[in-house]
């Protein structure tokens, strides 16, 4: 900003404000997410992001309070050519909803599990 106001011999003032925190993913929410998507559509449905999004997301408010995961599911459909996520030439395949129905169903049972080990363990 400063090099494009020095260019044009105007005075420039860049102001950051704040927006939201990262998404980190915990441990424990990371396993849990990876066991019911296992269980859910099995190793060969999962693919790893090649590389770290710095998209904004607001679930990052909520990992700031609670330990979780975000999980992205793949809704395109592999019989057509679509637009990117939020274009409004996108069409998400709809059967996808069921499958993200059952991993959520999933991870909501691993997590009751975990919590509950978690109680025991510390003697409540």
């Amino acid at each position: 900003a400063a090099a494009v106001g020095s260019a044009h011999a105007v005075a420039v003032e860049t102001v950051f404000r704040g927006g939201t925190p990262p998404v980190v993913n915990s441990g424990p929410g990371i396993a849990i997410c990876r066991q019911a998507a296992h269980q859910t559509v099995g190793p060969d449905g999962i693919r790893m992001l090649d590389t770290p999004n710095l998209g904004g997301e607001d679930f990052g408010f909520y990992l700031e309070r609670v330990p979780g995961a975000f999980v992205r599911f793949g809704a395109r459909p592999t019989d057509r050519q679509v637009g990117p996520a939020h274009s409004s030439r996108f069409d998400a395949d709809e059967l996808v909803l069921a499958i993200g129905a059952r991993f959520f169903a999933e991870a909501a049972v691993l997590a009751g599990i975990e919590l509950r080990t978690s109680l025991e363990r510390s003697g409540c």
